[in-house]
C-alpha cells in the first residue's frame, strides 16, 4: 500500500550559511529559514484529510455502481508502491555535486 508518512523535510541551513561568501547572503539565508519553517509548521498543522464516505455517494448516486468503484479505487490505491527516502544513496549518488561546490569553496 501507498505511504501516507511524509519524509522528514531537513535542509541544512548551517550548511548553506557556511557556503555563503557574504553576509548579505547568509542573511537571505536566514529569511528562507524562517520562511521555510513557517511554511512546515503551516504544513503540520493541517488536518488529516478525511476518508471517503462511500456509503453517502452509494446514498447519493443510487444510478452508479459505487461498490465497484471503491473496489476499483481500493484496488488501485493498494497497487501504489510505498514511497521510500534513502538518504544515504542520495548523499552517494550526489557526492560529484558536492565536490565541486567544495572547489569552488576552496578557490573563493
Amino acid at each position: 500500500p501507498m505511504s501516507t508518512e511524509a519524509a522528514a523535510p531537513a535542509v541544512d541551513f548551517d550548511y548553506l550559511r557556511a557556503k555563503a561568501l557574504s553576509p548579505a547572503a547568509r542573511a537571505v539565508i536566514n529569511q528562507k529559514e524562517a520562511d521555510f519553517n513557517t511554511r512546515l509548521a503551516a504544513v503540520r498543522s493541517a488536518a488529516a484529510p478525511a476518508a471517503i464516505d462511500w456509503a453517502h455517494f452509494k446514498a447519493a448516486l443510487p444510478e452508479y455502481d459505487v461498490d465497484g468503484l471503491q473496489a476499483s479505487f481500493e484496488a488501485y490505491v493498494e497497487s501504489m508502491p510505498a514511497i521510500e527516502y534513502d538518504e544515504a544513496a542520495d548523499k552517494a549518488a550526489h557526492g560529484a555535486e558536492e565536490a565541486s561546490w567544495q572547489s569552488f569553496s576552496d578557490f573563493a
